[in-house]
């Protein structure tokens, strides 16, 4: 009772201090709040505690599977969540809450995804995910606060906003919230929150940065002050030579404190407006970083004094003298070269030229970016091509349609190789459609004309033809269409026009080549890591013919849209692109560490 009473005794202070009359009209209190004081509101799960916390009592979680449950149908469109903060250990993925119903569809926080903090939302119309390039250390109280409308996503730590996105629109009240998580991911494999939340409070709106450090200034103590003045002033660097007549000192006020400036010597810069007033001679001096109210008591803090070095008048503030003739040292031309990641389709979909995606049926949902047209389309894995590619469909009386990497570049005049594996007795039509359904092109793949059987698996069949475009289009679509009943597997589009012939985009190798790279590092850095080393990437899975490449999921896969390497870009490819631009191929290895490892 005490806590809460000296608490809103001095909210209520502050806020008069420091917010418009506005905002303490009716209606702009959070809509749920807890201080931990009691289990009042929550329910604490599987060995959760209430301990001595930031103030008071807090919520303590081990990190092991103990976790606390939030009421049900608290998520609004316009959302302000805001908690004091301290992780005991970085665990990979952890969550400060997970509000939603399961993986499908949540919105979540977490301090720590592996390198960075991640907010992300899903619900069943879209995804909106957001990295902070920065994330607390352990041990140290950090107050986070998370805001979200159909606009915009922003994180703050400690009052400061580090991250910003826009949300495109996207309507959080469509996610379906049962299951609200303080401590505990909605994904099974992911790992419990490790440490103390304190002062949780849910807001059915967007608070403005005023109202956030007015919020943090309820349960403010002399680490906290410390660690904000750090945080602000963690740009500005100790030792410059400030040239001009002026300087930018970072400055944050919270209720009726602020981070304040002493200079010495005094009389060269003014810290209260950040003039300058030169010397004849050169000037050091010693900034120091305060917070408090200057009318009463100021806090000063070791260790955050900075040494600025002020020029006399006669020096101008940019002097270069550029020797063109000294070339001084020769810099190799081996040094200019490609570093290639797969991550944001920079691979399937970018640079590999193949336009089918999931054309082996072998992504986790099997028909994704497949849609059955009429009769059944079934999926199999009894009597598939080979253990890495088990996968396929039966198609019977109708047509599958793929629409390729968000629809299909298709250019008029230009020929497209439509190839399948199949088996069965059908004679089936590869059609290219337009994105109004009208067809631009047919070839005819029959079952029954006679064409030889794969040599690796003698009940395959491999059909091909060749389809042209009437127009160009970015959403061309391709349809089989099967006339009886026929298995299918390993579908292909490609265009005939690639880079000399080797499968990959003309205009994206043209654009590398054009570059003059002496080397190419590939296929990336945390791609080859993967999660786990049963997803690490394996460089013999990504030759052979491709119905014998084994589709890996990618690391990167990080919304709800499958983000899985087919390897038709694999390491047979990469050194193909090499010769053929005259690059040194440096490919990378997994070292035997998975991505989930380093990170612990």
């Amino acid at each position: 009772m005490t806590k809460r009473l000296i608490s809103s005794l001095i909210a209520s202070a502050l806020l008069t201090a420091v917010l418009p009359s506005a905002a303490l009209a009716a209606g702009k209190a959070p809509v749920f709040e807890t201080d931990f004081e009691s289990d009042k509101g929550i329910t604490l799960k599987d060995g959760a505690e209430l301990r001595d916390g930031k103030s008071g009592k807090g919520l303590f979680l081990d990190g092991a599977d103990d976790y606390a449950l939030l009421p049900k149908n608290i998520i609004s469109d316009e959302m302000t969540i805001s908690a004091w903060v301290k992780q005991d250990r970085k665990n990979v993925w952890g969550r400060l809450f997970d509000l939603g119903e399961d993986s499908s569809e949540n919105f979540f926080f977490a301090p720590c995804s592996g390198s960075a903090s991640r907010v992300e939302a899903k619900s069943k119309a879209g995804a909106v995910s957001m990295d902070a390039d920065e994330f607390e250390s352990t041990g140290v109280w950090a107050y986070y606060t998370v805001t979200a409308d159909k606009d915009s996503f922003k994180l703050y730590r400690d009052g400061r906003l580090i991250s910003e996105k826009s949300a495109g629109g996207m309507k959080l009240s469509d996610i379906k919230n049962t299951l609200n998580y303080i401590g505990k991911s909605h994904y099974d494999g992911d790992a419990f929150f490790a440490g103390m939340v304190d002062d949780l409070k849910i807001y059915d709106r967007v608070l403005s940065e005023d109202e956030i450090l007015s919020d943090m200034a309820e349960n403010f103590d002399y680490n906290d002050k410390k660690e904000v003045v750090t945080v602000y002033t963690s740009d500005f660097k100790d030792g410059q030579i400030i040239f001009g007549d002026s300087i930018d000192l970072p400055y944050v006020k919270i209720g009726n404190e602020e981070l304040i400036w002493t200079a010495s010597p005094e009389g060269v810069i003014d810290t209260a407006t950040g003039r300058i007033t030169q010397a004849d001679t050169a000037t050091e001096v010693t900034l120091s970083a305060g917070f408090g109210n200057k009318d009463t008591q100021l806090t000063t803090f070791d260790g955050l004094n900075f040494k600025v070095m002020i020029p006399p008048k006669s020096i101008p503030p940019f002097t270069v003298s550029v020797n063109a003739a000294d070339r001084s040292k020769d810099i190799s031309d081996n040094m200019w070269g490609l570093f290639f990641e797969d991550i944001n389709s920079a691979a399937d979909g970018g640079l590999y030229a193949e336009l089918v995606q999931n054309g082996s049926f072998e992504y986790p949902e099997n028909m994704y970016s497949w849609t059955a047209v009429d009769g059944t389309a079934e999926v199999k894995a009894e009597g598939g091509m080979n253990a890495n590619n088990p996968s396929y469909v039966t198609v019977s009386g109708g047509a599958i349609s793929n629409d390729g990497y968000m629809g299909m570049y298709v250019e008029e005049g230009k020929s497209y190789d439509v190839s399948l594996r199949a088996k069965g007795s059908a004679v089936m039509v590869a059609q290219l459609a337009d994105e109004n359904g009208n067809i631009m092109s047919s070839a005819k793949l029959d079952l029954l004309n006679g064409y030889e059987a794969e040599g690796n698996n003698p009940d395959w069949t491999k059909l091909t033809g060749t389809l042209k475009a009437d127009k160009t289009t970015e959403n061309a679509r391709l349809m089989i269409a099967v006339n009886g009943t026929a298995d299918i597997d390993v579908v292909s589009l490609m265009p005939q026009d690639t880079y000399k012939g080797h499968g990959l985009r003309r205009d994206f190798c043209e654009a590398l080549e054009e570059m003059q790279p002496k080397f190419m590092r590939f296929p990336g850095g945390c791609a080859v890591e993967g999660r786990t080393m049963d997803l690490a990437y394996n460089w013999k899975d990504t030759v052979g013919d491709i119905s014998e490449r084994k589709m890996m999921e990618n690391i990167w896969n990080t919304s709800s849209e499958p983000y899985i390497m087919s390897y038709g870009l694999g390491f047979y490819e990469y050194f193909q692109l090499c010769e053929d631009m005259g690059m040194e191929p440096v490919p990378i290895l997994n070292c035997g560490l998975a991505w989930r490892t380093l990170c612990r």
